[in-house]
């Protein structure tokens, strides 16, 4: 990356300019013109500081001279004059002479950051430690036992002794993986358990399962019978659909949705099972849900629509923002259902139409996973811009590990302030985030970049898979709608200390999430709103908060 001043006023005599990239500072007298040059991949997250300094005074030796052939290093007192008869400043100055230093780690882990992040992921690929360690906090989650740090030492001294099988690290073939005792795989066809094929005559018992699925076939045991043998015209089955609620018991602290879609037609077919799951699911959107002829609003209008009032005026509350959205290309089958040939003509309709996008924030370049080569890789790793392998047990029994990674890959613009996921769990996910509290600008760059993508797929001869009623169609139900899940990362201490405070943002239409030092706010509704009204609520709900935090430390 070169960074180049082009012209500079107000400048003093012998000024200095530094440029500052993350961790990275260059420094040279001005010169109009002159680039300041820095490797690949320090962007810093897109900030940059400019520094100037004057030069005050100076004093030139030759550092050869200095050492004599018996010395191996020198002291030598200097003065350094300094301009405008300012007093002289006195230093003492050691020149030592040093040896080279031998190479004393392999070449390829004593490099740049890039090259020791290739050499970690190579390392813990090795040994699949990421499997490891995901598959214990998904068991951890299933489990939800009193003592977290027992069960966590518990599952590391079973896995050591060979108790627990993990996934292999080749992460092409076929992987194994323990579910309740049952085999499922990542990267094969489909896992083992609730078949997709064809539901069972009887429906297994759901008394233990913990999902709206489970709870709305327990309600009303004909839905089972009344849609096992249905089909859709692309050949999705209803036993595909409800082969995650049936295999994943979950938790009744955390239920999960327990249905996906396999592909648009899914929600019509197996209406009796999808309304109501969506209704339970969307229970803040209860009107729109229960009128069928409701049509779900869309708007992705920024100049006049979005408030521009800064969220954070003070600076001193939110620490970054981010929007997420997912999209699926209509007339294919969805992740959750799709073959290797469809997976494939998938990424190529997609990858041409992302790299259609010509904006300055968006531009980028595709990247396939397969092949995907390793300085590539670390780049995005180190920016969190790809997604992990699917190896959680809710993942792979909805079907997104099939084949994997065959297909797959990340686009990722330039100013690594957006990115598309594909044929993750949706033909496209949209990430769109920035550093500081300026949620219209992330917004504005989620809304050109969905409304770019679409524009190149119709002169394709494609479009979004979309209903009137639902919105954007995804294979969860819990993204329909807007499919938009726009979050903010804000500092609250005193805030998330009060026992209402979930209760606060509820009534300020916010979920939040809370770890140590942050908060997570994220909006509440998808179905039934606009993205508009989506982002508005969220700017004024997390104004608000910023003000209460501010008079808790009043």
């Amino acid at each position: 990356m070169d960074i180049t001043v082009v012209d500079a006023h107000g400048l003093p005599n012998h000024a200095f300019l530094s440029v500052r990239v993350g961790e990275t500072k260059r420094l040279k007298p001005f010169r109009p013109g002159e680039a300041f040059s820095f490797a690949k991949g320090q962007d810093a997250n897109g900030y940059i500081q400019l520094d100037v300094y004057e030069k005050i005074g100076s004093h030139m030796m030759h550092a050869v001279d200095e050492v004599t052939a018996n010395e191996t290093d020198s002291v030598k007192n200097v003065n350094i004059p300094l301009d405008n008869g300012r007093q002289a400043i006195a230093a003492k100055i050691k020149v030592a002479m040093t040896q080279p230093k031998a190479a004393n780690k392999p070449s390829d882990a004593s490099g740049t950051k890039h090259q020791l992040a290739i050499a970690a992921k190579k390392y813990m690929d090795l040994y699949d430690v990421w499997g490891a360690v995901q598959g214990m906090l998904a068991q951890l989650l299933n489990d939800q036992p009193a003592d977290p740090l027992g069960f966590m030492l518990g599952y590391i001294t079973n896995l050591h002794q060979g108790r627990i099988i993990v996934p292999t690290a080749d992460a092409y073939g076929v992987d194994p993986f323990p579910v309740g005792g049952k085999f499922f795989s990542i990267g094969g066809d489909e896992a083992a358990g609730f078949p997709v094929d064809e539901c069972p005559a009887s429906m297994p018992d759901l008394s233990q399962h913990h999902s709206i699925m489970a709870a709305v076939l327990r309600c009303n045991l004909d839905i089972y019978q009344s849609s096992s043998k249905l089909v859709t015209k692309s050949g999705v089955t209803s036993a595909r659909c409800l082969k995650p609620g049936m295999d994943i018991t979950g938790s009744p602290d955390v239920p999960t949705v327990g249905v996906v879609a396999g592909d648009e037609e899914s929600y019509a077919i197996f209406r009796d099972v999808f309304d109501p799951v969506i209704s339970r699911w969307h229970s803040r959107s209860a009107d729109h849900c229960q009128s069928p002829d409701a049509k779900h609003p869309t708007d992705l209008q920024v100049e006049g629509k979005i408030a521009e009032d800064s969220i954070d005026p003070s600076g001193r509350y939110v620490v970054s923002t981010r929007i997420r959205g997912g999209r699926n290309v209509s007339g294919f089958r969805f992740p959750t259902a799709c073959g290797r040939e469809e997976r494939t003509e998938i990424e190529r309709i997609v990858e041409k139409a992302v790299e259609s996008l010509r904006d300055e924030d968006l531009e980028g370049e595709y990247f396939p996973l397969t092949g995907m080569d390793p300085e590539d890789e670390a780049d995005l790793e180190s920016h969190h811009l790809l997604f992990q392998k699917p190896t959680s047990e809710l993942q792979i029994a909805k079907g997104v590990a099939r084949h994997w990674p065959e297909s797959r890959g990340v686009f990722a613009a330039e100013s690594k302030q957006l990115v598309c996921w594909v044929n993750e769990e949706d033909h496209m996910r949209f990430i769109s985030m920035g550093l500081g509290s300026d949620l219209r600008g992330t917004f504005s760059r989620y809304a050109r970049a969905v409304t770019g993508v679409e524009a190149t797929l119709r002169k394709m001869g494609h479009a979004y898979a979309y209903d009137e009623h639902l919105g954007y169609l995804s294979s969860c139900p819990s993204n329909l709608g807007t499919g938009l899940r726009v979050s903010v990362m804000m500092r609250l201490p005193r805030m998330a200390q009060r026992s209402g405070f979930h209760q606060v943002c509820d009534q300020l239409g916010l979920a939040v999430r809370i770890s140590p030092e942050l908060c997570e706010l994220t909006n509440s509704d998808r179905l039934g709103v606009s993205e508009v009204e989506i982002v508005n609520t969220v700017i004024a709900g997390c104004q608000k908060l910023g003000l209460l935090e501010q008079q808790c430390s009043a």
